[in-house]
């Protein structure tokens, strides 16, 4: 899980079994939650700026799916002292180039080298993995 903390907040909690400690404007990287396609527990809160005791952000259960990787961005919101959290499943390292089957599902994308074929697969329709606010 790759973690983006783009608040001046610091965020921290539980990610399953693993600890999350990011300072404001920051990035890290957690490792894996679970092992295999399973929920787990998310904990979540933050510190505000000016304060030094933590309030809660995020308590529910994620689902992993060991197929992706997970991007997670902490955001400010706009007139709210607490930050939201957005989390996209990136399923893009787990298909290989030579297996790939172009299906109605696919999009394509222009780059330099010319037009590319991504399958959209079993992607959530939204896209999103989870968001907490």
């Amino acid at each position: 899980m790759l973690w983006y903390n783009l608040s001046s907040h610091r965020v921290g909690g539980k990610v399953g079994q693993k600890t999350l400690d990011l300072p404001p404007n920051s990035k890290t990287l957690l490792d894996a939650p679970a092992d295999r396609n399973e929920d787990y527990n998310v904990k979540i809160g933050y510190v505000p700026e000016a304060e030094s005791v933590a309030r809660p952000l995020c308590e529910t259960t994620w689902l992993h799916d060991p197929r992706s990787r997970n991007l997670l961005f902490v955001i400010p919101v706009p007139g709210s002292r607490a930050p939201r959290i957005m989390g996209f499943p990136d399923f893009g390292m787990t298909q290989r180039r030579n297996k790939f089957k172009p299906t109605s599902g696919s999009t394509k994308r222009n780059n330099a080298h010319g037009s590319l074929d991504f399958q959209t697969g079993s992607q959530p329709s939204s896209g999103v993995l989870a968001v907490c606010k």
